[in-house]
């Protein structure tokens, strides 16, 4: 499962069609949510113009094998041509809400962005 954060809903679309597997974009509604049940509820929830959440383009990868990670990253670089924070749930991070990872996320991106 592929959560795409803070995309354009054209960025959503060309995702979409480009990789053609369980992509969702997570919109601003589930900002106070925990990872975990977005991840329940987010299968189920019907296709709708969404409210972007954040400027920040977040991919967050769940249950995607090791080996499948940098062929995803790939496509979705050759798809959005902007910087693009690459992540994979954990156990701790399905335990924090939405909003909490995405913080977390653009600090660590920040740190290293900043260590070269």
């Amino acid at each position: 499962m592929l959560l795409l954060i803070g995309f354009p809903e054209s960025e959503v679309k060309k995702i979409k069609e480009e990789m053609g597997e369980e992509i969702y974009a997570v919109d601003e509604e589930l900002r106070d949510v925990k990872l975990k049940e977005i991840i329940k509820m987010i299968k189920k929830r019907k296709e709708k113009d969404y409210g972007r959440l954040g400027e920040q383009r977040i991919a967050l990868m769940h249950n995607i094998p090791k080996e499948d990670i940098p062929k995803i990253m790939k496509k979705i670089k050759g798809v959005v041509p902007f910087h693009i924070i690459f992540a994979t749930t954990t156990p701790t991070s399905l335990e924090w809400s939405l909003d909490e990872l995405i913080h977390e996320l653009i600090e660590e991106d920040l740190y290293f962005s900043k260590r070269g």
